[in-house]
């Protein structure tokens, strides 16, 4: 399984190139979906020698044919990208993106995070990204809990 360390700079580098590569779609304030559709694509790119599965939208859990990831509420959810191993348990990076555009409550996402990043889940990491006008945020996640960047 991949570091956490190593998760947060090639995610990082995935975010730098969707602002070079795409940064149309944000100055565009294009649908959340068409941008996180780019940025898994820059993600998967990376992680494709690591054997790594990037899916945008998935809301299975894949412990048996018809499970469905659920919160902590008990809730289907689908989080907005994830790397792992399909059909498998190795959950590694689990990410949620709110556009600075976006009315749409922060606090939602970063429970999500907590809960796909604890023990329901276990993802290595977890990243809430607030794509800015003029360059990224980050808030990172492991263990359940909020923590600081893993690359720092």
């Amino acid at each position: 399984m991949c570091s956490s360390a190593h998760l947060a700079r090639v995610f990082k580098e995935a975010v730098s190139q969707l602002y070079v590569e795409d940064r149309q779609l944000i100055e565009a304030e294009a649908h959340e979906q068409a941008i996180t559709g780019q940025l898994a694509r820059h993600l998967g790119g990376r992680l494709a020698d690591e054997g790594l599965d990037v899916d945008c939208e998935y809301n299975r859990d894949d412990r048996t044919p018809d499970d469905i990831k659920r919160d902590q509420n008990g809730n289907p959810m689908r989080p907005d990208i994830i790397a792992h191993r399909r059909r498998t348990r190795e959950n590694v990076l689990a990410v949620e993106v709110k556009p600075y555009w976006s009315r749409v409550d922060h606090a939602g996402d970063l429970a999500r995070l907590a809960h796909l990043t604890g023990q329901a889940f276990k993802y290595e990491l977890g990243v809430h990204l607030e794509l800015g006008r003029d360059g990224p945020h980050f808030t990172w996640f492991g263990n359940g809990t909020e923590i600081g960047d893993p690359d720092a």
